[in-house]
């Protein structure tokens, strides 16, 4: 049995390989080229966040992107290669963290979750919800190592920090310090005073360093806005725009009362109906937790890292319901601590003559998850061939920044009106300037019976009669809000574009509309 799973891990490794080589020629999209073009307002006007850019991410996520520009620019090779780095890294920090099992269930988890991220092509690339994982997983790696003992309050900092700084980038994401602060707490008491009173007060202790830790983190992304002007409009959007958002589930859709109660049970329950490749993970996770108690009767050092590791999927399990989207991003965390479990399906203690008709049933269930589940990205095949990578939003915004290229003039504006299929990317390539703040126009078509997006509706049209930008880029292939108090219509805007702007360029899902001379 140890020769077919060592078989196995080869085979995938060398899928990996293959795999990360093919990916190195795709060109980022999504959100990536819109929150590099924020950075690019930044930088060349001056723009100043939440101010003169309407977006309702969290400061962290401009930091961290004007970080990552700073090192390594624009580009999408560039691009490429520090995505495999922040890959290579959580390969680093998982083999370190599995290793106590044994070299083989080690390189099987981190092969694995490498191809599951990028199964999921250009799309999936750099996404926060990836990111993330980077600090809660070295969190992860620190709690379980005995140095952590020793120094229980500076445990308690480092936890806190590394929470906080996935938290500047997804608040909701540091839920996965709740079971590593349980943990620290656990291994520096003891299972038998775990229950006592004194036990209580040294874990109020270890909360009150977590959140020295946790604090100034997480402040420093809110102070940059503050610096830089932003501040006020930060709050407005949080306060006024970010509840409207969120009471829409994955498909745009507002919802209310039992229907978006019974839609969260469901999608939780059923671990997101998007995607059958948690549910599928679910089994050989389950058996593998249960053969660390029966493999390691003796380890409770082994038995302890298995709890805690099952208490991280338990909570990014959850992870998903703050989000209210439910998109397959925000499953990539469980999915992650999943596959940590699952790999223990391949755990051969040396010397042990035990329980082989478990571990022989682990294993076939192990291969038959990787024989229907596993798969190498999308273009695998094509790009074998040696087809080049599929172009962003399928040419689209190769199209719309060849014209405004072709087309603008020094000091020309252009207008967006979009969600994320490609105007705002083609601009970032042609190095566009907007003309509003509003890069999306999401925010237009729901809740319009609100005050504030009937505000924001009047402060939109009125900017692009006062600017009136050279060129406006029209999606009508793109993501639209239903459900209650939503529409398509924006009867302002079309009488703005129809007395003064012409069609100058038509493509497949939009229209390009110029100023009438």
């Amino acid at each position: 049995m140890n020769i077919v799973r060592i078989g196995v891990v080869i085979f995938l490794a060398v899928l990996l390989i293959l795999c990360m080589f093919v990916s190195l020629g795709w060109r980022m999209c999504l959100d990536t080229p819109i929150l590099h073009y924020i950075i690019y307002l930044m930088d060349q006007y001056d723009f100043i966040p939440y101010q003169d850019i309407y977006d309702n991410n969290v400061p962290g996520t401009y930091l961290f992107h004007m970080i990552m520009i700073r090192l390594i620019g624009y580009g999408n090779f560039a691009f490429r290669c520090f995505d495999m780095m922040s890959l290579l890294l959580l390969f680093l920090i998982s083999w370190l963290l599995m290793k106590r099992f044994g070299h083989v269930p080690a390189l099987l988890g981190l092969i694995l979750f490498g191809l599951r991220y990028l199964n999921q092509g250009p799309n999936m690339s750099m996404q926060r919800d990836f990111i993330c994982i980077l600090p809660i997983a070295l969190a992860f790696l620190y709690v379980t190592l005995p140095y952590s003992r020793k120094h229980h309050c500076l445990s308690g900092i480092l936890v806190g920090a590394l929470a906080a700084v996935s938290a500047s980038l997804k608040p909701s994401f540091c839920i996965g310090a709740i079971p590593l602060i349980l943990f620290l707490h656990w291994e520096n008491i003891g299972s038998e005073q775990l229950w006592k009173r004194h036990s209580w007060v040294k874990l109020l202790q270890l909360l009150v360093f977590t959140g020295i830790g946790f604090i100034p983190v997480l402040i420093v992304p809110i102070a940059w806005v503050y610096m830089k002007g932003g501040f006020p409009d930060f709050i407005m959007t949080m306060k006024s725009y970010i509840p409207l958002y969120t009471n829409m589930n994955g498909y745009l859709r507002t919802m209310d009362g039992t229907e978006r109660t019974l839609y969260f049970l469901k999608q939780f329950f059923t671990l997101g109906i998007r995607n059958t490749y948690s549910l599928r993970l679910l089994i050989p996770a389950i058996i593998g937790i249960f053969m660390v108690f029966k493999l390691f009767p003796e380890s409770n050092s082994k038995k302890k890292f298995v709890v805690l590791l099952a208490s991280l999927c338990f909570m990014y399990s959850l992870y998903p319901l703050s989000q209210g989207k439910f998109w397959t991003t925000h499953y990539l965390p469980m999915q992650y601590f999943l596959v940590l479990c699952a790999s223990l399906t391949f755990v051969k203690p040396a010397g042990q003559r035990q329980w082989t008709y478990l571990k022989s049933i682990a294993l076939i269930i192990m291969i038959g998850f990787i024989v229907t589940t596993v798969r190498p990205t999308r273009d695998f095949s094509r790009r074998m061939r040696g087809a080049a990578a599929t172009p962003p939003n399928w040419g689209r915004v190769d199209e719309i920044a060849h014209y405004l290229k072709s087309n603008m003039e020094p000091g020309d504006t252009v207008q967006p009106l979009d969600f994320i299929r490609g105007a705002v990317h083609a601009m970032l390539l042609a190095k566009a300037k907007i003309a509003t703040p509003f890069i999306y126009d999401l925010q237009f078509y729901h809740h319009i019976s609100n005050p504030y997006i009937q505000n924001i509706r009047k402060q939109f049209i009125t900017q692009m009669k006062e600017v009136k930008p050279r060129f406006v880029i029209r999606v009508t292939d793109k993501p639209w809000p239903s459900g209650r108090d939503t529409t398509r219509d924006f009867p302002a805007l079309d009488e703005f574009l129809q007395n003064r702007y012409h069609t100058a360029h038509e493509g497949d899902g939009y229209k390009i509309f110029e100023i009438n001379r």
